[in-house]
């Protein structure tokens, strides 16, 4: 839907190239064969499309410097991401190339691991920033980082259960707003939108995969920058963070409810899920510490993701604070990049 609006702009005899951003995926290794095939197919009136290029405002895909591997010289980005630019790059000149191809291209790299399971597993964990963005949006760089749920510090920093509250989801996403979600819950009114809790169920749902994937592949060696051993390692925070998610995301709707109705047990169940939220965020930060550095980046500024859990216990804290009736009613505010 972003592209729409300049498409249409467009006369018969004019084609443009698209910029395709990734601003979201840093310091994890992403790979979901299906989901870059069917972004491909969706670019939308292909008459007026030339081509399309990708890049991120963020950082440097230059050498890897966020790694805490022991790999010397430094891989660069296009090595360390090898798997995801070559679906994004095969697919975009043959979206009609099947699994197949990848999976044989995972058992020839990774011999010593079942190439199916490993497919399965990585693209279910590739799933989860996808489905987190959908909700919570912010709509330029500077406004949502995933890997740390965090916007620059003069936007709204770590985005806490309240945030939740405030934001739209993504544009075309065709997912409810947290708070009008609960209005109209309590006025019993249809909806045709995906609710945030369908959403949350997502989130765990390829984290769950992931980690049932993880248990089916061969054990990871902390430690080690075995390339195998690393990827595993990014799946497995994929996880991690994908039930911080689908946990925070839950709790802000007992939020949400709770300020519309005032009932108790809607907010024991807020603060009940950030408590679930904050044991997966501790757990989420201590192997992302393990494998990458804090880093200043170029949009979002300082990210320290262990650093980050103090505000996890805000997050309880706001949930057991809130005071019915704190937000009187739901006025979507549409995100403007100079508002």
């Amino acid at each position: 839907p972003f592209a729409l609006d300049v498409i249409n702009s467009l006369s018969d005899h004019q084609r443009a190239w698209l910029t395709v951003r990734n601003d979201d995926i840093f310091s994890f290794r992403w790979g979901n064969p299906s989901y870059a095939r069917q972004y491909v197919t969706s670019i939308p009136h292909l008459e007026h499309v030339a081509g399309f290029y990708m890049g991120a405002d963020n950082y440097c895909w230059g050498k890897d410097f966020l790694g805490r591997d022991s790999i010397q010289p430094r891989a660069l980005i296009i090595q360390k991401q090898w798997y995801s630019f070559m679906l994004w790059g095969r697919l975009s000149y043959n979206p009609n190339l099947s699994d197949a191809l990848f999976q044989k291209t995972l058992e020839t790299r990774f011999p010593h691991v079942n190439p199916q399971t490993l497919i399965n597993t990585w693209s279910a964990a590739s799933m989860i920033f996808p489905w987190a963005t959908r909700l919570s949006w912010g709509n330029i760089d500077t406004r949502w980082f995933p890997e740390g749920n965090y916007s620059t510090p003069d936007y709204k920093g770590f985005y806490t259960v309240k945030t939740l509250l405030e934001i739209e989801p993504m544009p075309g996403s065709k997912v409810q707003n947290i708070l009008l979600w609960a209005q109209n819950y309590k006025e019993n009114k249809p909806d045709t939108l995906l609710s945030p809790l369908a959403v949350a169920d997502s989130l765990a749902k390829y984290a769950r995969i992931a980690m049932v994937g993880l248990k089916n592949l061969p054990p990871r060696i902390p430690g080690s920058s075995r390339e195998i051993d690393l990827t595993l390692g990014d799946i497995e925070a994929f996880a991690l963070i994908g039930n911080y998610y689908a946990e925070k995301f839950r709790a802000a709707c007992g939020v949400a409810l709770y300020n519309v109705y005032g009932l108790q047990q809607d907010k024991d169940e807020a603060v009940q899920h950030l408590t679930n939220a904050k044991a997966f965020w501790i757990k989420y930060a201590e192997l992302y510490d393990s494998k990458t550095k804090p880093a200043l980046y170029n949009r979002v500024g300082y990210v320290n993701i262990p650093a980050l859990t103090q505000e996890t216990e805000k997050d309880i804290e706001i949930a057991r604070s809130w005071v019915p009736g704190a937000i009187k009613e739901y006025k979507p505010k549409p995100l403007t990049d100079n508002d």
